[in-house]
């Protein structure tokens, strides 16, 4: 029997340890002494302690007290009624509630004056059918409307009043005497009278809406009221006490006790519900469960503690562990499960059956590191080798395998061992060694069901096994990298965990891709165990938490479980996903909790906390539009949500097609913002939810300033436009002016070269019609040197009228041409012929420059004609019409001339020097006169003579001057 008393006591040890979130002074509390909390309309939750009000956004506290407008610093009850007012009751100070970030107390509220008492002595009471709020102080009761606070007759009582309600339209209410009821327009009836059996005492009295718990001392009474009647519905021995009762959003009835910690009642039934204890600290003034159905308990002496779900639970020391230093967990069937210690034990363990040892003695400092089920029992692997726990009967001990690192099960249903020496194929019924694989140090190995053994190692991945080429691009990713644990998922998905480097992920179709923290969230960079469940969720184990991976079209969303979800400590060693529930080993215990397939909330309350320009605060808006000179821009904001413990990540960008920006931090500044319109829009989003959720949208305009005004822009471009115009017209007139005397200059300088071109070029001529004339003279033929002379005369009238001239019309230059070849065949005697024609459609008037060809006949008779020895010497120059202009030939039938630099060495300087004159003076005319003379020298047709053409545009791109 004393076996069984023990059993029981054990049962419920372990039922009642449960994984909560403890927050203090150390957290940002303002005081260790909470007596209330509550959740106001906005989704703050608030903490009255006996040294001021915090509230909490799920994040961080912050702080309250008389320097922010309260009435006393110890805050002794909170009551948010139908309105969304916020009461706070304070041991030293008048009424008080807050409104819309306002403490409204009779110092600023006129209409409070009228209740004098001290808060501690109200009773703050919402009444939702009368609308209004009722206000029991010792002065009596009164009902505050928001307007005026008007005065309710009621029988007045030593204890004063203790709680009322109006319940179809009859106000009941309860004093030391018992509970009356007070019809509209009629006088208070005693109904229930205090020392009746049916109400033996009133010691404690709490709300529960249309109906009021009493404790009497040792029994707890509810009673029920309607309109005309009251009754008491249920009753229970208890005696725990009572300090306030609180129905939660999924029905069950909780009760707080002055030292006994909190009781539920799942079916909100007294009188038959199972009292379930829920004791983080022994005095529990007051309990919430907040709008995400996490449960918040206010602690007398020891802060605040938070539970996440009343089925998660917690085992450690307290619970018979012999080890909380944990590192497998593996299932055991029938709810319970296997759990591998820091001291070589295997322990078994489940939520409703206590702990016991299932693998032998301690073995201080020996790690059980890995295990997997098997058909006879459980093969476990750690630091002296292996050991299988049977379903039943006594487990076997193998220690010859040494210090053993990595664990696997193989389709035939035995065992890969991997250890500090080597690989190695065992049984795991008998322990024998079928295999050795190899005799290198393993972390982690896997059979890919395709052949292949995959080794991962201190520094990289082996393979083993045939044609592992399709792996090798694997191997070169992982080579230097130390694994701890290779998974196959169901997909075909390769999941490689990493110390340091994070998750690699290998698709079946050979992509690869790294998961890291900052990449994709994951918890932290050190993992180790990785699970899949039977839904195809992936779960990692690291050294800052536990993730849950599940694959979202083309990436991965990760969801993180850490300390604030319940989990005894971050560094997480083993997890087993059982159902619903997630079984998760760490070296401070084993936590289980429930809720494995849970959605993270996309729909995150995000609210704009605070706009503040230039260090000053400004009232929450839409839209602003501020100077140029306010343009620091602060924005703080808030997601509230409780679960995250602020592990929330925002995004904003600044205008709508901008790129987004990411942050943990609460707080966007854009310190001297520039002159524009900015559309912030901000978005957040918890650990492993999605983006996607309402946005916050602030419009704000930074006013330009005056000199960047449109209208002062526009003058001042006019002006810099004008000025420019004027700086660019006046050094545009330097510039064509010093233009104009260079190009006057340069035009002299050209006519200087070509008058002196002309005057190298004529003495030939000259020189050889005085020689003849002195041959005729000598010979005494006085007639030819009469004739020669008088056209020489002519000649030279002529070349004197032209010989200032660039430029003489065709007709000009073809008569000096007829006279200069009539002077060098008198000269000659007739040795040669000479044809000057001219095509018809060949402008005579069209200019040419002034003696250009004159070289070229001059040469063609002396070095051409004059030397030639039987046959007549024929001259022909012939001008022609082309597309570009007038095209002069110039071709004799004497002995030719060699263009080449060789052959013309001997024919004498005065070829080459003349010839070289001709092209100085061609690209004289070029330059200065914008044309384009082009001179060709070659053999005549036949190869007999020589051809001189010259193409002489028409028009000339430059002015000739007068």
């Amino acid at each position: 029997m004393n076996l069984l008393v023990g059993l029981l006591a054990a049962i419920v040890s372990v039922a009642q340890h449960r994984p909560y979130r403890h927050y203090d002074v150390e957290h940002g509390l303002a005081g260790s002494t909470v007596y209330c909390v509550q959740q106001d309309s906005a989704g703050y939750l608030w903490f009255g302690t006996a040294t001021g009000l915090s509230r909490f956004d799920g994040t961080q506290f912050r702080h309250f007290t008389t320097a922010d407008g309260l009435p006393g610093n110890e805050v002794l009850g909170l009551v948010l009624d139908q309105f969304g007012r916020l009461w706070v009751q304070t041991f030293q100070g008048p009424l008080c509630y807050l409104k819309d970030g306002v403490f409204h107390t009779p110092a600023n509220d006129g209409s409070l004056t009228p209740v004098v008492t001290a808060a501690a002595a109200l009773g703050i009471i919402p009444d939702p059918e009368a609308g209004d709020v009722k206000v029991v102080g010792t002065e009596g009761v009164f009902a505050y409307s928001g307007a005026a606070v008007r005065p309710i007759p009621v029988v007045k009582s030593n204890g004063g009043t203790l709680w009322l309600r109006t319940v179809s339209r009859t106000l009941w209410y309860m004093n030391a005497e018992g509970l009356y009821r007070q019809r509209a327009g009629g006088s208070s009836e005693l109904v229930l009278r205090a020392g009746s059996e049916e109400l033996p005492a009133i010691d404690r009295v709490a709300d529960l809406g249309t109906d009021v718990l009493v404790h009497t001392g040792s029994e707890l009474l509810r009673i029920a009221c309607s309109g005309t009647d009251a009754r008491v519905a249920q009753r229970r021995p208890f005696a725990e006490g009572l300090n306030r009762a609180y129905t939660d959003a999924e029905g069950a009835l909780w009760i707080t006790t002055p030292s006994s910690g909190a009781y539920r009642f799942r079916t909100n039934t007294i009188t038959t519900d199972v009292a379930e204890s829920f004791a983080p600290s022994s005095a529990i003034p007051q309990l919430i469960m907040d709008r995400e159905g996490v449960l918040w308990f206010a602690s007398h002496r020891d802060g605040v503690f938070k539970l996440s779900s009343t089925q998660d639970r917690c085992f450690d020391l307290r619970d018979g562990l012999s080890s909380q230093d944990l590192h497998v967990v593996v299932d055991a069937g029938n709810g319970a499960v296997l759990v591998g210690t820091g001291d070589g034990t295997v322990e078994r363990l489940s939520a409703a059956g206590g702990v016991r040892s299932a693998s032998g003695p301690r073995r201080a400092g020996t790690r059980v590191l890995r295990g997997v089920r098997t058909s006879t029992g459980t093969f476990f692997i750690g630091d002296d080798g292996a050991f299988l726990v049977p379903t039943t009967g006594v487990a076997c001990h193998w220690p010859v395998f040494g210090a053993c690192k990595a664990l696997a099960e193989e389709p035939d249903g035995n065992v890969l061992v991997g250890t500090a020496a080597g690989l190695y194929r065992v049984s795991p019924n008998t322990g024998k060694v079928l295999d050795t694989l190899a005799l290198e140090r393993c972390t982690a190995v896997l059979n890919d069901g395709a052949g292949h053994l995959l080794v991962g190692g201190m520094d990289g991945l082996r393979v083993m096994g045939p044609d592992s080429s399709g792996l090798g691009a694997l191997v070169a990713e992982l080579r230097g990298v130390r694994i701890t644990d290779l998974l196959l998922m169901a997909s075909g998905t390769l999941a490689v965990a990493t110390h340091g480097r994070g998750l690699l992920m290998r698709d079946a179709d050979g992509s690869m891709e790294w998961l890291t923290v900052e990449r994709a969230g994951l918890s932290g960079a050190i993992c180790g165990r990785s699970k899949q469940d039977e839904h195809g969720r992936l779960w990692v184990c690291t050294d800052r938490g536990l993730d849950r991976l599940v694959r979202d079209g083309g990436h991965w969303k990760v969801r993180n479980y850490a300390v604030a979800d319940g989990l005894p400590d971050n560094e997480v060693r083993d997890v087993l996903v059982r159902g619903d529930s997630l079984w998760i080993a760490t070296h401070k215990g084993l936590v289980m909790l429930v809720g494995a397939g849970d959605e993270e909330r996309g729909d995150l309350h995000l609210r704009i906390t605070g706009v503040r320009f230039n260090g000053r605060d400004t009232l929450i808006a839409d839209r602003y539009r501020v100077p140029h000179d306010r343009n620091d821009i602060s924005i703080s904001f808030v997601a509230l949500h409780m679960r995250s413990d602020g592990r929330i990540t925002y995004r904003y960008r600044l205008f709508d097609e901008g790129a987004w920006q990411y942050t943990t931090a609460n707080t966007i500044t854009l310190p001297r913002a520039t002159p524009g319109s900015y559309a912030l829009a901000i978005e957040a989003r918890t650990s492993g939810g999605t983006w996607g959720g309402p946005l916050v949208r602030i419009g704000i305009e930074v006013e330009a300033p005056w000199w960047q005004r449109p209208w002062v822009l526009a003058g001042i471009l006019a002006a810099l436009l004008i000025g420019a115009g004027l700086v660019f017209h006046r050094r545009q007139r330097r510039l064509i002016s010093a233009s104009r005397a260079r190009e006057l200059h340069t035009r002299a300088m050209a006519e200087l070269e070509l008058q002196a071109h002309r005057a190298r070029i004529d003495p030939h001529f000259v020189f050889n019609c005085l020689n003849s004339i002195q041959g005729f003279v000598i010979n005494a033929d006085n007639e030819k040197a009469h004739r020669y002379i008088a056209q020489f005369a002519s000649y030279i009238r002529r070349m004197l009228r032209v010989a200032k001239q660039n430029f003489i019309p065709l007709r000009e230059e073809i008569e000096l041409l007829r006279e200069q070849t009539a002077l060098e065949m008198m000269r000659t005697r007739q040795a040669f012929s000479t044809r000057i024609e001219a095509d018809a459609d060949v402008p005579l008037d069209a200019e040419v420059p002034t003696m250009l060809l004159q070289t070229f006949v001059e040469n063609a008779i002396k070095h051409g004609l004059n030397p030639l020895q039987g046959r007549q010497g024929e001259l022909e120059v012939r001008f022609s019409k082309t597309t570009d202009g007038v095209l002069c030939t110039v071709g004799d039938n004497g002995v030719g001339f060699d263009p080449s630099p060789a052959p013309a060495a001997h024919q004498g300087n005065h070829v080459s020097e003349g010839l070289d004159l001709v092209r100085e003076r061609i690209a004289l005319f070029n330059t200065q006169f914008g044309l384009d003379i082009r001179m060709e020298l070659g053999p005549g047709a036949g190869g007999i003579g020589t051809t001189v053409s010259v193409t002489i545009p028409i028009e000339r791109t430059n002015e000739r001057e007068p």
